[in-house]
């Protein structure tokens, strides 16, 4: 059996999306969120002893963990920054929270991300200095964009999937959507499958409307020992499983479609929480591109890699238990 990091979320922050957010700062939303998980979990700042953050690009380069705990007011005796992309690293800060608790660190983490996004924003852009400025760049893979464009393409080419089968995926997120008209930006407005595929492309054979959009807010959690879990205000949500692998940054390093890092991940998670698949009645999957979510319920075992006729069905179903 494979030995999980022990810990339990006990509170929980979330801030409403919004599509800018004029006069906010990155560390005023990282605040907000972090107060809301607080006063969720019932604890005072003083019972934080952990704090995990994400990275604040273009405003707070070095020493995020410490400008953050002096803003907030904390005195952590463990800290980091969690940078695994924006769909990963919310889920990363948990496991590594409670394996800094089982290790003796600290007792209680915070573990908070959040954005600001103003208008022409992406226009200021701090310089990016990555290898991939000297790779990929000249040869026009810039930006995410490319990159899950590249991936969708591969998956057309090796598994024969269509363009219908992808806009499945960004049908039935948005028809999902519509029912949660507190937080969702296009509440209210439903899409086709008709609207997708006539949506400009973007980055070939990426349309519109199968790319995340840029939105502002941020997210947080309280993660803390198993035996203080038994004492919180709320019922526990035991971790019982993770799993994580990084095999590139850049496409010019990705590896085939076939061995991309969900192929670990997630059967990785399962073992560590000694249950299937088929024991799962709920999935919250990361939905930036429509191309990230194929390959990932692929990875996942409910439908057969590359098989884009189960794979479009397999994704209405899971939608649709869902909303009913």
């Amino acid at each position: 059996m494979t030995k999980r990091p022990k810990g339990a979320i006990i509170g929980v922050g979330e801030l409403k999306p919004t599509r800018y957010s004029e006069g906010k700062t990155t560390l005023s939303l990282l605040t907000e969120a972090a107060l809301l998980a607080i006063k969720d979990a019932g604890i005072s700042k003083e019972d934080i002893d952990g704090l995990l953050v994400g990275p604040q690009v273009g405003e707070t380069p070095q020493h995020v963990p410490a400008t953050v705990s002096e803003y907030i007011g904390l005195e952590p005796t463990m800290s980091n920054t969690v940078d695994l992309g924006g769909g990963a690293t919310g889920a990363g800060m948990v496991w590594r929270a409670a394996a800094a608790i089982e290790a003796g660190m600290c007792e209680t983490v915070l573990c908070v991300l959040a954005n600001k996004n103003e208008k022409g924003e992406a226009l200021r852009s701090p310089p990016n200095r990555n290898p991939i400025r000297e790779f990929d760049v000249p040869f026009g893979a810039s930006g995410a964009n490319t990159s899950y464009a590249l991936l969708k393409r591969q998956h057309m080419e090796v598994y024969g999937s269509k363009q219908e089968d992808f806009a499945q995926i960004a049908y039935w997120a948005r028809k999902n959507a519509q029912l949660n008209p507190p937080n969702a930006i296009f509440y209210g407005k439903p899409l086709e499958v008709e609207d997708i595929l006539n949506s400009p492309i973007i980055s070939d054979p990426l349309h519109l409307l199968e790319i995340v959009m840029p939105v502002a807010g941020g997210a947080a959690v309280i993660v803390t020992s198993e035996e203080k879990a038994k004492k919180a205000k709320n019922k526990p949500v035991y971790l019982k499983g993770a799993g994580e692998k990084i095999t590139h940054r850049a496409v010019s390093q990705a590896p085939a479609i076939d061995a991309l890092p969900f192929g670990y991940c997630i059967p990785h998670a399962l073992k560590q929480a000694e249950i299937a698949i088929s024991d799962i009645d709920l999935l919250s999957l990361y939905d930036c591109y429509t191309s990230v979510v194929a390959v990932t319920l692929e990875s996942t075992g409910l439908c057969k890699q590359g098989n884009s006729v189960i794979l479009s069905k397999s994704i209405a179903s899971v939608m649709m238990e869902i909303i009913l």
